[in-house]
């Protein structure tokens, strides 16, 4: 291969990186996240199209580039890191579509879990692994090619400011979780016996249980305790 035409094919290589690990990814992980906690339903849909279009499209032709313009497979860190984030990609991408596949399943026959299934967690904690992953390759790829610490600055800040970003989104209120909070206690108080239907005790007989002010509130007490303790 002509080295001229070598040499642009890597710069290629690089930049579709580039974007698909600093820009694509963390764009559809910080938008699935954020929808989540407002309860935005378009957020899984977003994620997949993202993924799918930005991200699944340009890393193949990335990695189809790098194994063409190689030859061969070359026993580097670079070289091991980025065959084994294809590998993890392309099985990201399956899980993705099999949890989609499980969500709508669920739905259809009204069996939809309360809290996030063990599938999504696996998911999500893959994507994780991987995205370390790239951000660690990355900069042994920039070696390659010796560019000026200028670069590695400006590399160090933007991945500075993903991860400010995404401890934001990590730590934003979640207002679904509130939501559910609020019904869970909506759902208890409405067993407690109400205080204006107390009976007096002239007109209780021997055997009705009187329902004192006191009562109600040790139920009360005993309710909202067994809350705090859950969400504590």
């Amino acid at each position: 291969m002509d080295a001229n035409l070598k040499n642009k094919l890597i710069f290629v290589h690089g930049g579709l990186m580039v974007f698909v690990w600093l820009i694509a990814v963390p764009l559809a992980i910080g938008i699935n996240m954020y929808a989540r906690k407002k309860g935005k339903p378009w957020g899984p849909k977003v994620h997949m199209i993202i993924m799918a279009i930005a991200a699944f499209v340009p890393y193949t032709t990335s990695a189809i580039i790098a194994f063409v313009v190689s030859g061969e497979f070359k026993p580097r860190p670079h070289s091991g890191i980025g065959t084994a984030l294809s590998f993890g990609l392309w099985t990201q991408v399956a899980l993705g579509i099999i949890n989609h596949l499980i969500f709508r399943y669920r739905r259809a026959h009204n069996c939809l879990p309360s809290k996030r299934p063990w599938n999504n967690h696996v998911h999500i904690w893959f994507g994780k692994i991987l995205l370390l992953l790239a951000l660690i390759n990355v900069p042994l790829g920039m070696r390659i090619k010796r560019p000026p610490m200028a670069l590695y600055i400006v590399y160090a800040i933007w991945v500075g400011l993903l991860i400010i970003g995404f401890v934001y989104l990590a730590c934003m209120r979640d207002e679904v979780e509130e939501r559910r909070l609020l019904e869970e206690e909506q759902r208890q108080q409405s067993h407690l016996p109400s205080p204006h239907i107390i009976k007096s005790t002239t007109d209780v007989g021997p055997e009705e249980t009187v329902l004192t002010k006191s009562y109600v509130e040790e139920k009360e007490e005993s309710v909202y305790g067994c809350r705090l303790t859950k969400c504590c």
